[in-house]
């Protein structure tokens, strides 16, 4: 144990309830050093290296790796340096990995054993094809599988993705034949590159095993995946379109691997292809807006949703005006949203397509507004102001309205709450009268501040917000808000009056369950206060109105917290 306290067990302990970089952090601060115990800072070493290849931070594997002690045991040395090789492939460093196996395996600091020797080819196979390295890897895996049997399906699943890889699928299908199935992925894309069945079959096997009952979103990533590809090999660009979108939708990251180098650009790509394959079907001439309009409309009536989507992607990529290539981005932006994982989908649609919008600023408007707000939901707070960047003004066809919540909103939750302000200032002094649905959007924006602490910032927007409102329950409802704020910031007595005007503002309804409630709140914010005796006297007014008995129990105990009331304090006397 530490001289703070801390010791491994503990820190393990950190790890186990889900606090990772608690861990993390304890052990960088409380890891003995070598040189006074070797043996302890060893333990504390493995428990380092466990808990961050847990984390995925792979760089702080690889720095470990490079920085252990010179009289660390050879020993414990190789096993941590094997681990610092698979670091470097999981960040795509061939080059370092390579120079770190290589070391393993021809320095002569010892003579390693065959499993680990074994372990080391493999790695460095998969070194050289982070670089493209195709002939060397070749050359490697032929010697590899020269000098050992392969038995297990885990390493023939490895070397059949590095044959597939160099182009040599055949190879790749001679091993994976004793797992040959039709829910092995990477066995339906081996038999597809190498021409082993046909490919619609291939397709069709596939989805079949994606829309399985119990298989995982990223196994049925790979499974759309391979329908993909068969598709794009037979040019069914409609069945393409369905698999890419899946794909898209369910891949965890992107790439999902060199096998299946899918992303946004290769959807857009499809989507063109089938769109023109369907303009020239309907004799559609590129540029023709209206006529790419009603066409997807035609195909929306009889029920042709994919053809919907590519018609409205073409319209996008080539709408002779801007006003039609708004349509098209509009129409397909709801489609896609609408399709199970259409958030990850859209994400991945326009963030992972850098041939088709090299920069943000290439994005229609809306479609950054969007993707600005699932950023904002997702807590990255830095693309969502990338994003916002140039967004001034409401395009064609949108709610002005509307459109200045939903931007106020993204610059409030992305780290520009100055900027969401004043449009929100702005928003209603143009903005003569306000009804329910509007009111309620606008308040749904005004809670985000106060989630923020931005109480101040609330208040006034709830005091300018007050004159725009004709709907008496709205104006309870913002003095009721107000007084939350007032209670965060500790001003109680501002508190308690705007507790007791949302009560007593109609006085028709002043004993409602809304008016019960605030004057409760009063009550609460008035002992806080220091102003018991008024308390005492809303909590009893209450009680005196009240039927329900938990409510009754509820407002005795309330009452009976406060202490006796100096009048009766006096008659006791």
């Amino acid at each position: 144990m530490d001289a703070g306290g801390i010791s491994l067990p503990q820190v393990l302990a950190y790890a186990k309830a889900g606090a990772l970089e608690l861990a993390l952090d304890s052990l960088d601060t409380n890891q003995p050093a070598y040189s006074k115990n070797p043996q302890t800072w060893l333990d504390w070493e493995r428990a380092k290296f466990q808990l961050l290849q847990k984390a995925e931070r792979w760089q702080g594997v690889a720095n470990a790796a490079a920085n252990l002690p010179k009289t660390l045991p050879q020993t414990d040395r190789t096993i941590f340096e094997t681990d610092g090789a698979k670091a470097w492939l999981q960040l795509h460093h061939g080059l370092d990995a390579r120079k770190l196996l290589r070391q393993l395996l021809w320095s002569g600091a010892s003579t390693p054993d065959e499993k680990s020797v074994r372990l080391w080819r493999r790695l460095l196979i998969e070194a050289y094809l982070e670089d493209n390295l195709t002939d060397d890897a070749r050359l490697a895996l032929l010697q590899y599988q020269a000098d050992y049997r392969i038995d297990g399906r885990r390493e023939r699943d490895v070397l059949a993705r590095v044959w597939l890889r160099v182009g040599e699928p055949r190879y790749a299908l001679d091993l994976l034949k004793p797992d040959a199935h039709d829910t092995n992925w990477l066995y339906l894309l081996a038999s597809l590159r190498a021409g082993a069945r046909p490919a619609a079959t291939l397709e069709r096997d596939a989805i079949h095993a994606a829309q399985g009952k119990h298989v995982a979103p990223e196994d049925a990533a790979r499974l759309w995946g391979v329908a993909a590809a068969a598709a794009l090999q037979r040019r069914n660009w409609a069945g393409a379109v369905v698999a890419l979108e899946r794909f898209l939708a369910l891949a965890p990251n992107l790439p999902l691997n060199p096998l299946l180098p899918y992303d946004g650009d290769t959807l857009w790509n499809t989507y063109r292809h089938f769109g023109e394959m369907l303009g020239n079907r309907d004799r559609i001439l590129l540029g023709d807006d209206a006529a790419w309009e009603a066409a997807a409309k035609r195909a929306g009536k009889s029920n042709h949703p994919t053809q919907v989507r590519a018609y409205n992607a073409l319209l996008a990529l080539t709408g002779q005006t801007p006003a039609g290539r708004m349509t098209g981005y509009r129409w397909l932006l709801t489609a896609l949203l609408a399709e199970p994982g259409g958030t990850t989908l859209v994400d991945r649609l326009f963030l992972s397509a850098p041939k088709t919008f090299a920069h943000l600023s290439e994005l229609p408007v809306p479609v950054r507004l969007v993707l600005a707000n699932d950023a904002v939901d997702r807590h990255d707070l830095n693309l969502a102001a990338r994003l916002m960047v140039g967004v001034d003004q409401a395009p064609a066809g949108e709610s002005p309205y509307d459109w200045t919540l939903r931007v106020a909103r993204v610059l409030i939750l992305g780290g520009k709450p100055k900027a969401g302000v004043a449009q929100l200032h702005d928003l209603i002094e143009r903005s003569p009268m306000l009804d329910k649905a509007q009111a309620d959007r606008l308040m749904q924006v005004l809670f985000n501040l106060q989630s923020l602490k931005l109480n101040q910032q609330a208040i006034d927007l709830f005091k300018a917000l007050l004159p725009h409102l004709t709907d008496i329950q709205l104006r309870r409802e913002v003095l009721f808000w107000e007084g939350d704020s007032y209670q965060a910031m500790g001003h109680y007595r501002e508190s308690a009056r705007k507790y007791l005007a949302s009560a007593l503002l109609d006085q028709a309804q002043a004993y409602d369950q809304w008016g019960q409630t605030a004057r409760y709140n009063a009550a609460q914010m008035l002992v806080k206060a220091g102003m018991k005796g008024d308390a005492r006297r809303i909590l009893s007014d209450l009680l005196a109105r009240t039927k329900a008995p938990a409510r009754v129990t509820f407002l005795k105990q309330k009452l009976a917290e406060l202490g006796p009331s100096s009048i009766a304090a006096l008659g006791a006397g």
